[in-house]
């Protein structure tokens, strides 16, 4: 294949393979209650610093843009691979499986254990599987489908891919917009909320509530550290308010500034479905030090 034929497939594979990502990151999130701009303001925080969770429409173009930057070096590894190793000869399904495995150690067994901290191999297995996925199955698998010499059968299925990138990119887009721009969409729905029995801890902090982007980033930090979900409602609420979280199996520590009720610093909370432990009160001291930090 000549060189512009190679920087064309490049360039098709590049933009399914990063929209197909993209889409299965972005559903994948708002399913499990949080939005689309979180998933690309975590993005964009790994090469830019924490502060740019706060960022807003700014931070997530640079999060879309860290994912797309990101995705053109593995198409191009893919391409190289496909080409001049002994992944070209193998069949395409064991070619794919290995090289998402690779691209999935890299991503969660070195960049993100370097960056944020998170542990690995993660002990959540459902957490493994989710991030498998997309490694192998929406990258590694359509990347050597399409890279390879095919015969002609299978070059008709590579075509029949290549008609579909117009109507992935429709389907995030709409995905995506619909999932910023939803009225009535508030992240913390899924949170487990409860009543006074299960408030164990509650406690307000004089920091600088205008300090949002640093008080956001200390949440991530924890979450991070704690490998536990992170939950952000900003968009949604007034102007100046948000309400941010950190969840486990069994705890939800929510710091929060809500003008209306007369807040004059950041409200932490804590729940429990049953009697906290004391591992849950060491959790909770642990995020009320980092929110103090602020100050």
């Amino acid at each position: 294949m000549a060189e512009p034929g190679l920087r064309r497939l490049w360039l098709k594979v590049w933009l399914l393979c990063g929209t197909l990502d993209a889409l299965y990151a972005t559903i994948l999130t708002t399913l499990r209650g949080g939005s689309a701009a979180q998933v690309w303001l975590f993005v964009a925080s790994g090469p830019l610093g924490d502060s740019a969770a706060g960022w807003g429409l700014p931070g997530v173009i640079a999060g879309l843009a860290v994912h797309f930057a990101l995705m053109a070096v593995m198409t191009g590894a893919g391409l190289w691979l496909a080409r001049k190793t002994m992944l070209g000869a193998v069949a395409t399904w064991k070619a794919g499986t290995v090289y998402g495995l690779a691209l999935y150690y890299i991503m969660y067994g070195i960049v993100l254990p370097q960056r944020f901290g998170v542990p690995f191999p993660d002990p959540d297995r459902i957490k493994v599987a989710l991030g498998l996925f997309p490694h192998i199955f929406l990258v590694g698998l359509p990347m050597f489908t399409l890279f390879k010499d095919l015969d002609a059968a299978s070059q008709e299925a590579s075509a029949v891919m290549w008609r579909l990138i117009p109507i992935i990119a429709v389907i995030s887009l709409a995905v995506f917009v619909s999932s910023c721009n939803s009225s009535d969409h508030n992240p913390e729905r899924y949170v487990l909320t409860g009543n006074h029995n299960n408030l164990f801890f509650q406690k307000e902090i004089h920091v600088n509530y205008k300090d949002t982007n640093l008080i956001i980033a200390a949440v991530i930090k924890f979450s991070r550290d704690h490998n536990m979900d992170f939950l952000l409602a900003q968009e949604s609420l007034p102007a100046g308010d948000f309400n941010t979280s950190v969840n486990g199996p069994m705890l939800n520590i929510k710091a929060m500034h809500t003008a209306a009720v007369g807040d004059t610093g950041v409200q932490v909370f804590a729940i429990v479905p049953n009697t906290p432990t004391a591992r849950d009160r060491a959790l909770v001291a642990d995020f009320v030090a980092k929110i103090e930090q602020v100050r």
